[in-house]
């Protein structure tokens, strides 16, 4: 499977912690942000190498990957160009928080994001298709994104009322406690099944201050010519793994779904897709090793949901394709990431 894209906008704000922690960049008295260069970032990507480099840089020189909060905790509605001062237009937050949601996977391929309500509690949750444990602080820069840019977005006055129930992270902890708690202000939860901030129907009901309709519209009409230029310059593999990633549940979609949704016949999917040397099976396999290696390590979900969310028609049959990716069963690898042993030390993590 080709290598997954990243907006620019991630590659500039971890350049420029790293300029600031190194002392490699002191800005000088006449020194300017180039205000469009900011507002079309968002529409640049690089290879996920690059951000993959510039973290291991970072962690060179800091000692640990505990640096998305500290990047998260400054953020600028103009950090995020246009789909940051879209944002900042909505009505209320939750419209805000939706729409973030429905374009994360554009910034960032390795990431799909849902906004779920259950109940009166709503849930922010962030999956990490590629179950690439490189990109964690990545997964903290957006949640300390969120709260700073929802208390900047309801003003001075209403900051205090933003307040979190709980967040929780797939991850183990790559800061200390202190850090956590001073950002969130709530529980923190580690080695959980999903990452997600889960937040009160009151609190995402809050109005944005600066909200303009107009300038929403304006706005809005610019990220959707976006949207459509990336698709068009994407290649067809590419357009095809974004659809898969877009989907809401575990479940892969059929070719046949894919045909459906770009209105060609199946046999065009796998003639387009050997173009690229590549079939819809291999891409399916790809996705469908991350997520089983990812729900497989998490001791709380049991082996048969895990195969029948992915469409396997047997357990065997999920066995046989995990032995195929691990050399180990479901089983082997479960006890070997060492999850029963320590399941209740990763339940929780709190202040």
């Amino acid at each position: 499977m080709k290598r997954i894209a990243i907006s620019q906008i991630y590659l500039n704000l971890l350049s420029d912690y790293l300029d600031k922690i190194t002392l490699a960049h002191k800005p000088e008295p006449g020194d300017v942000v180039e205000k469009e260069k900011c507002l079309e970032a968002y529409k640049s990507k690089v290879d996920q190498s690059e951000i993959e480099n510039i973290i291991g840089e970072i962690e060179n020189e800091t000692g640990n990957l505990a640096f998305g909060l500290k990047v998260g905790e400054h953020i600028h509605p103009s950090d995020y160009g246009t789909i940051g001062y879209a944002m900042m237009n909505f009505p209320n937050l939750h419209q805000a928080l939706g729409f973030a949601a429905e374009h994360k996977h554009m910034l960032n391929q390795a990431f799909s994001t849902e906004l779920k309500q259950k109940g009166s509690k709503y849930h922010y949750q962030t999956k990490n298709i590629m179950a690439n444990h490189r990109l964690a602080p990545l997964v903290e820069l957006d949640y300390a994104s969120a709260i700073q840019l929802a208390r900047f977005f309801v003003g001075a006055q209403r900051s205090k009322g933003v307040k979190l129930i709980q967040v929780n992270f797939q991850h183990e902890a790559l800061g200390d406690a202190k850090d956590y708690q001073r950002i969130f202000d709530c529980p923190v939860h580690f080695g959980q099944a999903t990452s997600e901030l889960v937040i009160s129907k009151r609190v995402l009901g809050m109005p944005i201050r600066s909200a303009n309709p107009q300038m929403l519209q304006m706005l809005l009409r610019k990220v959707e010519r976006w949207k459509k230029d990336m698709l068009s310059q994407a290649s067809f593999s590419q357009k095809v793994l974004s659809y898969i990633s877009s989907q809401k549940q575990e479940n892969i979609p059929s070719i046949s779904s894919v045909a459906d949704e770009f209105s060609i016949s199946v046999s065009t999917v796998k003639k387009r897709l050997k173009l690229e040397k590549l079939n819809y099976s291999t891409l399916c396999d790809d996705v469908k090793k991350n997520i089983a290696l990812k729900m497989v390590a998490n001791p709380v979900t049991q082996i048969k949901e895990i195969y029948i969310n992915l469409n396997f028609a047997s357990s065997s049959a999920f066995n046989r394709a995990f032995k195929r990716w691990t050399n180990m069963s479901p089983t082997e690898y479960r006890r070997s990431k060492g999850q029963d042993e320590n399941q209740t030390n990763k339940k929780q993590y709190k202040q």
